[in-house]
């Protein structure tokens, strides 16, 4: 018995730590205990070990085949601990995340957040809007992907929109307005801090040797879960697909919240 809570242990501490269990990434190497894992979670009675507890933390675990989802190897499956759709989302390191926003010693959170919120909105419109994709259709994540440079140059333009509209006459939002369009501020820095912690989170990952950015499964199913937890029971699909083509004027009505990391990872 205590080597099965041994093992339990094992598999929750790497999922804590990245979310997801590979038996033969296709993107990656395996990481260390992971080929364990996979192993004991392919064990019917152990997975459903693993399932009780991590569900009573807030937690669900997933299991896809190849045949269920793309982007996984033939003959091939991963597990995925996901948030609990109508559980209060636990905290996942998303404040030690946001940290990694800093560009420099003494930034507010507030700064942060209001340069977190927009790249994620405006990374949210390459990931969706912008291969015309809804929120909803998570087996397309294949599809998803940009480069840092997309981003920089959408961000570009989304600021300059937002210098041309003039400076807002609400003090809130003229202190967004400045931060936003200060030409002193480093962009590309600010967007290649975004796309690590997105990459730290599980959210986005970076093909070996290549330069683009693509969704994750995980990022997909909790993007989606997050979208339907805050909007599925007050609006349509059509109205979903709406919302995402305005996504990045979402992102200046908004510009007060911040969202909860869909993917927070270990550090």
């Amino acid at each position: 018995m205590s080597e099965i809570f041994a093992q339990m242990g094992q598999v929750y501490s790497l999922l804590l730590d990245n979310r997801e269990v590979f038996t033969k990434p296709l993107h990656r190497k395996l990481r260390p205990g992971e080929k364990e894992a996979a192993e004991w979670l392919k064990d019917v009675d152990f997975y459903q070990a693993m399932q009780d507890f991590v569900e009573v933390q807030g937690f669900e675990l997933r299991t896809y085949s190849d045949i269920e989802m793309p982007g996984i190897a033939s003959e091939e499956s991963c597990f995925l601990i996901v948030r609990t759709i109508d559980a209060t989302p636990p905290f996942f390191g998303e404040e030690s995340m946001m940290e990694k926003m800093s560009l420099r010693q003494g930034e507010s959170k507030e700064f942060r957040s209001v340069w977190f919120l927009h790249l994620w909105a405006l990374a949210n419109y390459l990931l969706y809007t912008a291969i015309q994709r809804s929120v909803g259709e998570i087996a397309r994540y294949t599809e998803a992907a940009f480069t840092a440079h997309d981003l920089v140059e959408t961000a570009k333009e989304h600021i300059e929109n937002i210098r041309q509209e003039g400076r807002p006459e609400d003090p809130a939002s003229q202190k967004v307005w400045e931060i936003l369009v200060d030409t002193k501020h480093p962009l590309s820095r600010r967007i290649n801090a975004f796309l690590q912690v997105m990459v730290n989170g599980r959210f986005l990952y970076q093909p070996r040797g290549e330069e683009i950015y693509c969704q994750t499964l995980l990022g997909a199913i909790e993007m989606s879960e997050l979208f339907e937890r805050g909007m599925a029971s007050l609006i349509s699909e059509d109205q979903h697909k709406a919302l995402f083509r305005e996504i990045v004027d979402l992102a200046v009505s908004t510009q007060d919240e911040v969202p909860v990391l869909a993917d927070g990872g270990g550090d």
